[in-house]
């Protein structure tokens, strides 16, 4: 434990001045998109995910499967939820 505090420690000071730099500079920060899946309560688009396993069964399906895939619905819900489109 204490050696990861001191990587930490020693991180953090040789990062410093390359950080300082790069604010004297005036690098722009990136803009942070609002996504609607963001925090804890979020939501997922529903006709992005039928797109997005449409896709899947038609490029990805042949090669990969989603046997590991830990879905709260299951696959044969997220099928029959893609067949209804």
């Amino acid at each position: 434990m204490r050696r990861l505090a001191l990587s930490l420690i020693g991180a953090s000071l040789l990062l410093a001045p390359v950080i300082a730099v790069a604010q004297e500079e005036g690098e722009v920060a990136l803009p942070r998109p609002g996504w609607s899946f963001d925090g804890p309560f979020g939501t997922y688009d529903r006709g992005a995910l039928q797109r997005g396993f449409q896709v899947y069964q038609s490029v990805c399906a042949n090669c990969h499967s989603l046997n590991l895939v830990s879905a709260p619905t299951g696959r044969a819900a997220a099928s029959a939820t893609a067949k209804t489109r």
